[in-house]
C-alpha cells in the first residue's frame, strides 16, 4: 500500500503519481506520470482522489460538491493534472441560448444536475440536454491513447473515450457501450436519437439544430466523418496536400473534433507549422471563443462584402483546404471562380456552402443532395421566384446573388482538373492535309451605345464589319438605384461584373459571345427602371472562336476618383492576344484617356446624360504576342471625379 501525501487541496500526490514544484505559488507538475484514472482494483487507494467513504459532498460519494465539473477541474484547472481543462473553458466566450450561439458545452449551468451517470441512457427519446464530463468521459478507463489513424468508417475512439457509451448511426439510431468510432460519442446528443434542443425562437436560419446522423448518412454530399467523401478527384487530391495545418487524402475521414476543437491549440496564420497539433491530437471541443466551438475563425455572414480578401476570416476552411485558390497562386480546385467569387468581389464561401456537414440540411428543398456541398444561403435567390438552382453536369447556375443574374450562367471551362485523352475511333491512316496558316489576332472594331436620358433597356450596335468566329465582348454600365441588376441579353454570357460598393450606385456587367449571322443590334433590360445606360461593344478577328474564361477577366470597382483602375491578369507565354480595357464612369460628360501603351478606337466611347445622373463607357486595346504581362492598369480621365469601375478582358485563341 502507498503512503498517503495530503497537500492543502486534498489531492493524493503519492497516490497518483504528481510531485510539487519548488515554486512558491505551489503549481503541480507532473513527475512520472501515473494515471489516476486506473488502476482501481479493490487493494488500491488510488479512488480516494475523487471519492470519500465517510463524508462525501455529492452522489456517487465525491469529495466535492455538484455540479460534477467542480470535482473535475480541482486537478484540471493547470494545478494539478497536465492538462489545463479550465482554461478552455473560461477563456470560450458565454452561451446564449436565446440566439442559438454556443461556444462551449454547458458543464456548469443548471442542465448539468439532469446527469446521472454517462453509463445510463439519459437521452433517447427525450430532451434532457445537458453535458456532464462524465458524458464525454469514463474517469475509470480512459487513458492517454490518441485516435486512431483515419479509416473508411471513421476515427476510432481515442484513450479519452475509452469506456464510454454513444450512439450509431445506423438507420435507426442505437445505443452502444462502449462505442467504438470517435463520432459515436457526438451523436448521443447531436441526432435523432434524442430530442434536440428547441428552435422555435431562433430567428437567424444558421444557429437552428439539425439531425447529424442524417447529415453524415451518405445522402448528397457531406463532409467525410462517417464514410469516405463522393468527391475522388485528383484535383481536390491536390487541393487537400496544401492545407494550411493538417495534409488529408480524399479517400480519409476526418474527425469532428478537426472543426469544432480545442481554438487554443490552433494559432491560425499563412506561416504556422504544418500537423502541430497533429490531425490526431486531443483536440477536445471544451469551449472556444468562435461560435458553434470552432477550433478556428469562420466568417459565414452571408448577405454583405468583406471589405476585403483576408484568408483569416476563413481559417477553418484552411487548416485543410489550399488557400491558394483564392488569390491565384494555385489551381487546385475544380471551380476557378473561387478567386473571383471571394478574392476579388468579397463574398463568403457560405453565399455557396451555407451548411456544411452536408446538403441534406440545405436550407432550399431543390439543394437537398447537391454535389460538391453546394447549397446557397437564404439571401441568394431563384430566377422568377424559383429557387437558386446549380448543375455539376452542365456547370451552370440559375440563380440571383447581391443583384447578379445568374440565370442559366455557364461555368464551361472552369476547371483545373485533367484533360480526358480522346478514345480513338478507328485504325485507318487518315490522308495528310496542308496546315493553314492561322489568321492574325486582331482588334476588329468597336460599336458605343447609350440610351439618351434613361429607360428600361439600352439598344447596343453591332459593330461593322463583324465576321462570323469574331469574339464580341459587351460592357454595358448602368447608373443604378440600390438592388437594381443588368440582365444577360439573349445569346450572351456574362463574365461577371462589378458594383461600386461606397455607395451602390454603379454597376458594370461583361459579356461575350461568338459571332454567327450577327442582328444589327442587342437589347439589355434593367430590373429597375428608368435608368440611364452606356456600353460598347467590341469584336476581336483571328481567335478561332475561342471563349474568355474567368482566369482572362478581372474587375475592380473603384471610389470616387477621376482614375479607373484594374487589377492584373498575370504573366501569358507564347500566347498571342488582344487585351481589352472597359472604363465606367458615374458621370456625364468626362473624356477618358486610355492607358499607356494602349488605343482608343473609333466609335469606342458613348456617354448617356450629363453630370452626376449620367454614365460613360469607352474600351482600350493593345495587341500583346509571345511571353506578356498583363499587369493592373490605370487611366486618367479629364472632368469630374466620380465612382467608377474597370475590366479587363484578355482574347487570345
Amino acid at each position: 500500500m502507498l503512503t498517503l501525501v495530503i497537500c492543502s487541496m486534498g489531492v493524493f500526490l503519492g497516490i497518483i503519481g504528481w510531485s510539487m514544484l519548488s515554486s512558491s505559488n505551489g503549481v503541480m507538475a507532473a513527475g512520472s506520470f501515473v494515471n489516476p484514472h486506473s488502476g482501481n482494483a479493490a487493494t488500491t487507494d488510488t479512488c480516494a482522489a475523487c471519492h470519500r467513504t465517510h463524508d462525501g459532498q455529492a452522489s456517487d460519494i465525491v469529495k466535492t460538491t455538484a455540479p460534477q465539473q467542480t470535482l473535475c477541474m480541482s486537478c484540471h484547472d493547470g494545478t494539478g493534472a497536465n492538462s489545463n481543462v479550465q482554461a478552455e473553458f473560461s477563456g470560450a466566450t458565454a452561451n446564449n441560448a436565446t440566439t442559438g450561439l454556443y461556444y462551449q458545452h454547458p458543464t456548469m449551468d443548471a442542465s448539468s444536475l439532469n446527469h446521472t451517470s454517462g453509463q445510463t441512457d439519459e437521452f433517447a427519446g427525450v430532451r434532457n440536454r445537458h453535458a456532464e464530463c462524465t458524458d464525454c468521459h469514463n474517469p475509470h478507463q480512459l487513458n492517454l491513447t490518441l485516435a486512431a489513424a483515419p479509416s473508411p468508417t471513421g476515427w476510432s475512439a481515442s484513450g479519452d473515450q475509452l469506456g464510454t457509451a454513444g450512439v450509431t448511426n445506423a438507420a435507426t439510431p442505437a445505443w452502444i457501450n462502449p462505442l467504438s468510432q470517435e463520432y459515436q460519442l457526438c451523436l448521443k446528443c447531436h441526432s435523432r436519437y434524442t430530442v434536440l434542443k428547441d428552435d422555435s425562437g431562433i430567428t437567424d436560419p444558421r444557429y437552428k439544430s439539425f439531425d447529424k446522423a442524417a447529415e453524415l448518412d451518405g445522402t448528397g454530399s457531406f463532409h467525410p466523418i462517417t464514410q469516405q467523401g463522393k468527391n475522388q478527384t485528383a484535383v481536390l487530391q491536390a487541393n487537400l496536400q496544401n492545407g494550411r495545418l493538417w495534409h488529408f487524402s480524399t479517400t480519409d475521414t476526418v474527425r469532428c473534433v478537426n472543426c469544432h476543437g480545442n481554438k487554443l491549440l490552433v494559432n491560425y496564420s499563412a506561416t504556422m507549422a504544418l500537423n502541430s497539433p497533429a490531425k490526431d491530437a486531443r483536440l477536445a471541443p471544451h469551449g472556444s471563443t468562435n461560435r458553434s466551438i470552432l477550433i478556428a475563425n469562420y466568417n459565414d455572414v452571408v448577405g454583405t462584402q468583406m471589405s476585403s480578401w483576408n484568408e483569416n476570416n476563413f481559417a477553418l476552411c484552411f487548416l485543410c483546404h489550399d488557400p491558394g485558390v483564392f488569390d491565384r497562386t494555385s489551381n487546385n480546385t475544380n471551380f476557378n471562380r473561387h478567386q473571383l467569387h471571394a478574392g476579388e468581389l468579397r463574398f463568403v464561401c457560405a453565399e455557396c456552402h451555407y451548411r456544411v456537414h452536408s446538403t441534406t440540411s440545405a436550407y432550399y428543398s431543390q439543394n437537398v443532395g447537391f454535389d460538391r456541398l453546394i447549397n446557397f444561403a437564404p439571401d441568394v435567390t431563384g430566377s422568377g421566384g424559383a429557387q437558386p438552382l446549380w448543375s455539376l453536369t452542365n456547370r451552370t447556375c440559375t440563380l440571383t446573388c447581391h443583384g447578379e443574374n445568374h440565370s442559366g450562367f455557364s461555368y464551361s471551362g472552369a476547371g483545373g482538373g485533367s484533360t480526358p485523352t480522346p478514345t480513338p475511333t478507328g485504325t485507318r491512316t487518315p490522308t495528310p492535309t496542308a496546315t493553314p496558316t492561322p489568321v492574325p489576332i486582331a482588334f476588329r472594331a468597336a460599336a458605343a451605345s447609350n440610351n439618351g436620358s434613361g429607360g428600361t433597356t439600352i439598344t447596343m450596335t453591332r459593330p461593322t464589319g463583324v465576321q462570323n468566329g469574331d469574339v464580341l465582348i459587351m460592357a454595358v454600365t448602368v447608373h443604378v438605384a440600390n438592388g437594381a441588376s443588368i440582365n444577360t441579353p439573349s445569346g450572351w454570357t456574362r463574365l461577371g461584373s462589378r458594383l461600386t460598393t461606397s455607395d451602390s450606385t454603379l454597376q458594370q456587367a461583361i459579356y461575350w459571345r461568338i459571332a454567327s449571322s450577327e442582328p444589327q443590334s442587342y437589347n439589355v433590360t434593367f430590373s429597375v427602371n428608368p435608368l440611364r445606360a452606356s456600353g460598347v461593344i467590341a469584336a476581336v478577328s483571328g481567335a478561332s472562336g475561342a471563349q474568355p474564361t474567368s482566369s482572362e477577366y478581372r474587375g475592380q470597382a473603384n471610389s470616387s476618383s477621376l482614375t479607373v483602375s484594374t487589377p492584373g491578369l498575370g504573366t501569358w507565354t507564347a500566347v498571342d492576344g488582344i487585351d481589352l480595357f472597359f472604363g465606367g464612369m458615374a458621370y456625364g460628360g468626362n473624356t477618358p484617356a486610355p492607358p499607356s501603351s494602349y488605343t482608343q478606337p473609333s466609335n469606342g466611347f458613348s456617354s448617356s446624360g450629363s453630370g452626376s445622373g449620367g454614365t460613360e463607357t469607352e474600351v482600350a486595346y493593345k495587341a500583346l504576342t509571345s511571353v506578356a504581362t498583363v499587369g493592373a492598369l490605370t487611366e486618367t480621365w479629364s472632368g469630374t471625379a466620380a465612382v467608377n469601375i474597370g475590366h479587363h478582358v484578355f482574347v487570345s485563341r
